[in-house]
């Protein structure tokens, strides 16, 4: 009996270290966040850092799809 070729098995990125930014935000903006991150469980700066990454990728998924079918902007953030 063949055997078929092992699975080739992709290596996990190698994680970076996180390197601090200035961001600024108006006091009444801050106390949503951080009420949000209180009602979630969660520190303020990393609920900003979850979001802040789950909208980057939902405008770069916006960009590949304005390009592979030509959409002109509609819905874009």
């Amino acid at each position: 009996m063949d055997r078929r070729p092992l699975a080739k098995v992709e290596a996990a990125p190698v994680p970076q270290s996180t390197e601090p930014h200035s961001i600024r935000f108006t006091p009444d903006q801050w106390e949503q966040i951080a009420a949000l991150a209180r009602r979630r469980g969660e520190e303020p700066s990393r609920l900003v850092r979850r979001l802040t990454l789950m909208a980057l990728s939902i405008v770069q998924a916006q960009a590949l799809a304005e390009a592979s079918v030509g959409l002109t902007g509609t819905g874009r953030l």
